[in-house]
């Protein structure tokens, strides 16, 4: 590794994500951009300005002028749920460039991933997607087990999550809650685990109950088939009353020999011939956004494209965008 510091300029204002850089011995988070107003605006939890200037990390109001004074090594895109992610801003960064990290993806358009993807192609600079929960220890157990063949040939999925409902503006703001934003963390381990690049069909639904206090579509139904005859079966509901998920949510992955699933018991493998045992998954060394973030900062250091890069990660908001197209059209998509 090299001994001088990574330099990192964080655009975004989100306390979590500057921390998590900084807490690696390796960086130097050597600016800061308030690209979204964050610490301007009128009650705002969180610091305010004079709470992040106790952190010594300079601050700039222009992220042109940041790049040319900083020269980074690293570039990272921090969106607040409040805001979406600036197509515009990445755009002036990589023809500038530079690599751009982002936190998370948050269009506000459907076609900004498309438009992500070009951009990267054209400039060839890498726009990366983080997806924390594949870095998630019941998450790296799965994918373990299904790359080493113990689950045989895996033909079944079927993944639940019941969220209670929450009273915030700013979920109103997309188009469908919880296809764009959930259901993508939920799409982003399926993809890790499965490949979703493989996937061919989808029959989607994304509904507003009528209780709901939010008016963004929140309870999302769908059949997904994959090239090879893998079957999805998926249901999310950010309204639900009762018993409840963890944000990941529990799901249950069936092949040739056998069984794992995910529920508040833990993590379990059936075999075929119904013996079960009970898996006691490893901790991982960096957890959810931390690991993210060491993703990052090891594609860095190794002079390679992260596993998140969005050539990779696109089969994401493909399904995501094609699921709204169902859901919207009342059909069945095939996905090309």
């Amino acid at each position: 590794m090299n001994d001088k510091p990574i330099q990192v300029l964080v655009l975004g204002m989100m306390e979590f994500w500057i921390e998590h850089w900084r807490a690696r011995p390796e960086v130097t988070v050597v600016g800061l951009v308030d690209v979204y107003g964050q610490v301007e605006e009128v009650g705002v939890p969180g610091k305010q300005v004079a709470d992040f200037r106790k952190l010594n990390i300079p601050f700039y109001t222009d992220v042109a002028e940041a790049l040319e004074l900083l020269e980074p090594d690293i570039v990272t895109l921090v969106t607040p749920p409040t805001g979406k992610t600036d197509v515009k801003l990445i755009e002036l960064i990589v023809n500038k460039g530079h690599d751009v990290y982002l936190e998370k993806f948050r269009p506000a358009d459907p076609n900004d991933g498309k438009r992500l993807l070009e951009l990267s192609k054209q400039t060839g600079r890498q726009i990366a997607i983080g997806e924390p929960y594949r870095y998630d220890k019941h998450v790296e157990e799965v994918k373990r087990l299904i790359d080493n063949g113990v689950l045989g040939t895996v033909e079944q999925v079927v993944w639940r999550c019941h969220r209670p409902t929450i009273a915030a503006a700013w979920m109103s703001a997309y188009n469908h809650v919880m296809l764009e934003d959930l259901s993508y963390h939920h799409f982003g381990v399926l993809h890790y685990m499965l490949g979703l690049e493989r996937v061919r069909q989808v029959t989607a639904s994304s509904r507003l109950p009528t209780w709901t206090p939010i008016a963004s579509p929140s309870v999302v139904s769908l059949l997904a088939e994959w090239d090879d005859g893998l079957h999805l079966n998926y249901y999310s509901s950010w309204v639900a009353h009762g018993k409840l998920t963890s944000w990941l949510g529990n799901f249950r992955i069936e092949g040739s020999l056998g069984m794992v699933e995910l529920s508040e018991q833990g993590l379990m493998f059936t075999s075929a011939d119904g013996q079960e045992k009970q898996l006691e998954p490893a901790e991982v060394a960096y957890e959810l956004r931390l690991g993210v973030v060491d993703e990052y900062v090891l594609a860095f250091e190794e002079k390679r494209k992260s596993r998140h890069d969005i050539t990779v990660f696109f089969p994401v908001i493909r399904l995501i965008y094609a699921s709204l197209e169902s859901s919207e059209q009342g059909t069945t998509v095939t996905l090309q």
